[in-house]
């Protein structure tokens, strides 16, 4: 058996020909220091898609050829970025004309080499636009068994790169999907070297209809969605605490629907995090493409996201949802 399968890698999905759009510095040293802290190696990979080039007519030498000139290339990509110390770099091959399928080709690689982790980097300086979210990122997101880590471009505060690597915000609703990614992170994380911070959004209800409408409401209708949410929130952080990490609860001031992504970005900033982390199903992932709180964070975030996506949440034993939580 070969020592990269042997020695889990996480992987860097490099795009060395997006020179415009490199990943913020601090972003890449948080990304550095948290796979230091894992004790993992990274492995950058390039899918180099030959639409309409079927890459079986190409010669051993020009396959050969066209690898060196891609490792080259991201070689000097991060030399820019100061990067060194990486494993060698893994080039695939593909003959899809998809992009979506390249994403899944990254995943399905990944999964061979059970790595536990794929970092992509997030286009445009605003973060995941659609049109990058809706092809490779997202088809990486929606077939990756492992959590995806997405950099940010946008400046990060000025803050000792260990610190920021070791303070995340978890911003969640106490669904299952979103304990099941608690759990995965809680066993990604080393304990003793994470301060974890759960947030929740106290939401005014809307209608089914999404539109804000007057609603009556007990005096405490708030209140007491807070309090039913700290119980949750205390056993989830009982849980982690009783695995040796650091965890403090948030709760945000009452907020619309529409104003829970501006929510967990001022919280991530006043808990001075240096990673966000979030769960999304496949309806949720669908959901992510037409504008969502998850897609708002994604644009706005000043630190890396890391997302479980759908294959990543799928888990052999049931995780059922707080009966405590039933209306919250």
């Amino acid at each position: 058996m070969s020592s990269e399968v042997t020695k889990p890698s996480i992987l860097w999905a490099v795009d060395p020909f997006q020179s415009d759009f490199k990943p913020d510095h601090t972003a890449v040293a948080t990304l550095l220091s948290w796979a230091t802290q894992l004790g993992y190696a990274i492995k950058p990979v390039y899918v180099v898609s030959k639409p309409g080039e079927s890459l079986e007519v190409m010669t051993d030498e020009e396959k050969s050829d066209l690898m060196n000139r891609v490792i080259q290339k991201i070689q000097r990509y991060l030399s820019g970025l100061g990067v060194s110390g990486v494993k060698k770099t893994r080039v695939l091959l593909s003959d899809s004309r998809r992009i979506k399928l390249l994403g899944k080709e990254l995943a399905d690689y990944a999964k061979k080499i059970h790595s536990p982790l794929i970092v992509v980097s997030s286009h445009g300086h605003t973060g995941l636009n659609r049109a990058f979210f809706g092809s490779f990122a997202e088809s990486t997101l929606r077939y990756s068994e492992a959590p995806v880590f997405f950099l940010s471009h946008c400046q990060l505060p000025e803050l000792p790169t260990d610190e920021m690597s070791s303070r995340i915000l978890f911003p969640t609703d106490f669904s299952p999907e979103a304990h099941r990614a608690f759990r995965k992170l809680l066993k990604l994380e080393k304990p003793g070297q994470t301060r974890i911070s759960l947030f929740y959004a106290n939401v005014w209800p809307t209608m089914a209809t999404g539109i804000e409408v007057p609603i009556v409401l007990t005096p405490d209708f708030l209140e007491q969605q807070e309090v039913q949410a700290r119980a949750v929130a205390d056993k989830w952080a009982a849980e982690a605490k009783s695995l040796g990490f650091s965890v403090d609860i948030v709760c945000s001031d009452p907020v619309s629907p529409y104003d829970i992504a501006p929510a967990i970005l001022k919280a991530s900033k006043e808990a001075r995090a240096g990673l966000i982390c979030l769960s999304c199903t496949s309806g949720q992932l669908s959901a992510l493409l037409n504008g969502s709180v998850s897609r708002d964070v994604f644009r706005k975030s000043e630190c890396p996201v890391l997302v479980f996506g759908p294959a990543a949440l799928e888990v052999s034993e049931e995780i059922k949802a707080p009966n405590e939580m039933a209306t919250v």
